[in-house]
């Protein structure tokens, strides 16, 4: 911006210059046509950048990591006007809501009259991540580049999830028994016994219980209609992720993020595969509470994976562990620990309780996925 203004400045200097030394009204008539252009250049940005709209969305809400992720965002900007627009400056910033850093990039782009031009950027990373992408500032400058006016309308912000790879080989080979009495809730997909929720109704086929028949829909049809129940889903299990850690150096602490989400993605692969609905805790130092999610299918999986990678790690070890017991000490649930061995006080793990499954996420990737929490299960069961 500076540059231009000191261009413009010397090129009227020269013009005012040239009409002083010449005997002629030529360079009076090019001052006037300059000033004028110059005039309505800046009228017309103002006017522009009250009739530009900005819209910022990820170009997938949620993707899975690999060796280099990259996270795209596109900048949808649309012009109404019926004015082009020589120069639309954009200053973005990619904050990775777990660690609180960020980058920032300035991008540029023209728009004609009544277009709409979306401008993709993006931003590498080799760790999970919550990762929001904010456009701080969208200016629009004349064709002089003497001033800029900012666009005040749209939506400025997008977020997107970088979920860790899942093993493909089975991480627990088999769960205790599901234990689904008194439970409230229902499969939506799997078919049960339970006569108190019906998942649809179909018609009849050789060898369907008599006692099902929707008399009726049978009526109604003319023809033998069957009620399929819906198998309840059990509600007997908690899983904690440990928050407090030992790491101190940014890229540590995103590695053993790393570790303990890709170990809960495949536990809650595994629980939901066996119809196990829980509820998911840690401890929350900033928010200064104990969050928790209830999870029923593998959509609820990735509000969960948003709410642990934008939550900030603290140095109190153990804090998970220590907070949520009030919550979790008085009913039957089974409890999966999971947890950094890196980080963590022995001591504590030392007087679970026998409804505490821990699992170190360390020495799952240290020696296999498959083998360590197989031999956690069957120590505790």
């Amino acid at each position: 911006m500076i540059k231009y203004r000191i261009i413009y400045t010397l090129i009227a200097l020269s013009l005012a210059l040239f009409y002083i030394y010449c005997d002629s009204y030529v360079p009076l008539l090019i001052i006037v046509v300059f000033l004028s252009l110059t005039v309505l250049s800046v009228i017309s940005a103002a006017a522009s950048a009250r009739l530009v709209t900005v819209d910022t969305t990820a170009s997938h809400s949620v993707v899975t990591k690999g060796e280099k992720t990259e996270a795209q965002f596109g900048i949808r900007l649309t012009n109404k006007s019926i004015l082009p627009i020589s120069a639309v400056l954009l200053r973005v910033e990619f904050d990775d809501m777990q660690e609180r850093s960020g980058t920032k990039r300035r991008l540029g782009t023209t728009l004609c009259a009544k277009e709409t031009r979306t401008v993709y950027t993006m931003v590498s990373t080799k760790h999970c991540a919550y990762i929001r992408c904010r456009v701080c500032d969208v200016y629009i400058c004349d064709a002089f580049g003497l001033t800029r006016h900012r666009v005040k309308k749209g939506h400025f912000t997008a977020h997107m999830t970088i979920m860790p790879l899942m093993a493909e080989r089975s991480v627990i080979e088999q769960l205790p028994a599901v234990n689904t009495d008194d439970s409230d809730r229902y499969s939506d997909y799997k078919t049960g016994s339970d006569p108190s929720q019906v998942l649809e109704v179909r018609e009849y086929a050789d060898g369907d219980d008599m006692r099902r028949i929707h008399w009726g829909l049978s009526s109604k049809y003319d023809e033998l209609m069957v009620k399929e129940f819906s198998q309840p889903i059990s509600d007997s299990c908690v899983v904690v992720i440990e928050t407090g850690i030992a790491d101190d150096t940014p890229d540590n602490r995103k590695s053993v993020s790393d570790r303990l989400m890709s170990v809960f993605t495949k536990l809650s692969d595994e629980l939901i595969r066996n119809e196990q609905m829980f509820s998911v805790y840690w401890y929350s130092k900033q928010g200064g509470k104990c969050v928790c999610f209830d999870v029923v299918m593998y959509d609820d999986v990735f509000p969960v994976a948003e709410g642990f990678l934008s939550m900030e790690f603290s140095d109190d070890i153990g804090e998970s562990l220590i907070n949520t017991a009030p919550y979790i000490e008085g009913n039957n649930k089974r409890v999966y620990y999971i947890f950094s061995s890196g980080s963590f006080n022995k001591d504590l793990t030392n007087h679970l309780s026998d409804k505490y499954i821990p699992i170190d996420a360390d020495k799952i990737f240290d020696n296999g996925i498959k083998s360590e929490i197989g031999e956690l299960f069957e120590t505790k069961r």
